[in-house]
C-alpha cells in the first residue's frame, strides 16, 4: 500500500505543529519522531512476535512482563491529566528489596502511556522512564540506536499534541514499504523545513528590531490545544526570563475572555 495523502498530510501537520511549537530544528524534530515511531511500533512487533511463538509451541517472554525500577520516584503515582487521577487498578507501584518503586512493565506499551498521559506528567513519564525503557531494549540489539537518547520536545502541550497526532497515523495497520516511505517523506519534509524556518527565523527577528540573536517562541495554550504564539528575541546579554509565565498568563487571559463571551 503507497503512503496516502492522508498520511503525507498528517506528516505535515506534526512538522508544522512541532516548528510552530518552538522546535525549529528540522535535525531534532526527525530524531524525535523516529524515536515516538519506534515506541509505538513495538507493542505491535512484540504483539506479533507473541503470536509466532505460540503457534510454534516455542517459549516468548513478552518485552512488557515483568516490573520496571523507576528512574524518578516521582512516577510511582502518576496522575492522568485528562481524567483525574489512575484508579489504583491500572497502576499499582510495588517496592523492590532494593527499596526502588517499580511499576509494570505493560505501563511502556504505546496504547496505555499515550492515552492515559498528558501534560507536564506525560513530559516526566517519557523523558524519564519511556526514553530509558526503550534505551534498554536498544542496548540489546545488534545497533545501540538509542545511545544518549532524550526526550527533546519538552513543552508538556505540544509534546500531548505530537503523540496524538502520531497515534493517529496508525503505523500498525501500514505495510513495510509504506512505512519506508513514510520515513523518506519525513526526511525529505523536515530538510524543507529548515531551509525555510532559516530564512523565516532572520525575518522574525529583524521584525522585531534585532538584527542577530535567537528567538524564543512559546506556545500559548488553552487546555492543551495551541491558540497562538508569543515570540521574543534574546541575546546572551539580554535574557528572557519568565517566557513560559506570560504564556501560560496570556493562555488564562485568552480562558477569561471566551468564559466570559459565553456567559453574555
Amino acid at each position: 500500500m503507497p503512503l496516502t495523502a492522508d498520511m503525507r498530510r498528517s506528516i505535515d501537520q506534526i512538522r508544522d505543529y512541532l516548528f510552530g511549537g518552538g522546535y525549529p530544528d528540522p535535525v531534532g524534530n526527525t530524531e524525535q519522531l523516529c524515536f515516538l515511531f519506534f515506541f509505538y511500533l513495538v507493542q505491535g512487533i512484540d504483539a506479533e512476535a507473541g503470536t509466532r511463538a505460540r503457534a510454534l509451541g516455542v517459549p516468548f517472554r513478552s518485552l512488557f512482563d515483568g516490573e520496571w525500577e523507576l528512574r524518578n520516584p516521582a512516577n510511582a503515582q502518576v496522575p492522568n491529566a485528562r481524567e483525574g487521577v489512575l484508579p489504583p487498578t491500572i497502576l499499582l507501584p510495588t517496592v523492590l528489596h532494593t527499596g526502588q518503586p517499580c511499576i509494570p512493565r505493560s505501563c511502556f506499551r504505546w496504547s496505555w502511556w499515550s492515552d492515559a498521559l498528558s501534560g507536564e506528567v506525560l513530559v516526566r513519564f517519557v523523558r524519564d522512564e519511556v526514553f530509558p525503557f526503550f534505551a534498554e531494549i536498544g542496548e540489546a540489539s545488534a545497533h545501540d540506536f538509542m545511545r544518549g537518547a532524550r526526550l527533546g520536545i519538552d513543552e508538556p502541550t505540544v509534546l500531548t499534541q505530537v503523540i496524538r497526532l502520531v497515534g493517529d497515523l496508525r503505523l500498525d495497520q501500514a505495510d513495510a514499504d509504506t512505512k519506508g516511505d513514510l520515513f523518506e517523506h519525513v526526511l525529505r519534509q523536515m530538510k524543507q523545513a529548515g531551509e525555510l524556518g532559516s530564512t523565516i527565523d532572520q525575518r522574525l527577528l529583524h521584525s522585531l528590531g534585532a538584527l542577530d540573536g535567537d528567538l524564543v517562541v512559546v506556545p500559548v495554550a488553552v487546555a492543551d490545544q495551541v491558540l497562538g504564539l508569543l515570540v521574543m528575541a534574546a541575546s546572551p546579554e539580554q535574557p528572557l526570563p519568565g517566557s513560559h509565565a506570560i504564556a501560560n498568563a496570556a493562555g488564562l487571559a485568552f480562558a477569561r475572555l471566551m468564559r466570559d463571551a459565553s456567559r453574555r
